[in-house]
């Protein structure tokens, strides 16, 4: 047995045939109208204006230390946005230098 013979026996099954092509394109389609008909089924929530639960979370969410608690709850994405963009800056400083090789 020649070295091309060995080598090609021991390749993988190609990862592009007809029939696998076909399954996939159907598994797509599967999963598509299963997303598709579990999504239209699904109801809207509505929140009702005027029952006692509504009133009381609007009292809760609307009071006067609103811009307070907007803020509180804003500031670990910040803090997370910069503490990613320092990390980025640190590594483009530390460890992208291209060598001057021709």
């Amino acid at each position: 047995m020649s070295r091309h013979e060995a080598g090609r026996r021991c390749d993988p099954p190609s990862s592009t045939s007809p029939r696998r092509v076909r399954l996939l394109a159907a598994l797509r389609s599967l999963v598509a109208a299963s997303t598709a008909a579990l999504m239209s089924s699904a109801v809207p929530a509505m929140a009702c204006p005027r029952c006692a639960a509504g009133i009381s979370a609007r009292r809760q969410v609307w009071t006067g230390n609103f811009g307070f608690n907007l803020f509180v709850a804003v500031l670990p994405f910040f803090i997370i946005g910069v503490m990613s963009l320092v990390v980025e800056r640190i590594g483009r400083s530390s460890g992208d230098h291209k060598s001057e090789e021709p």
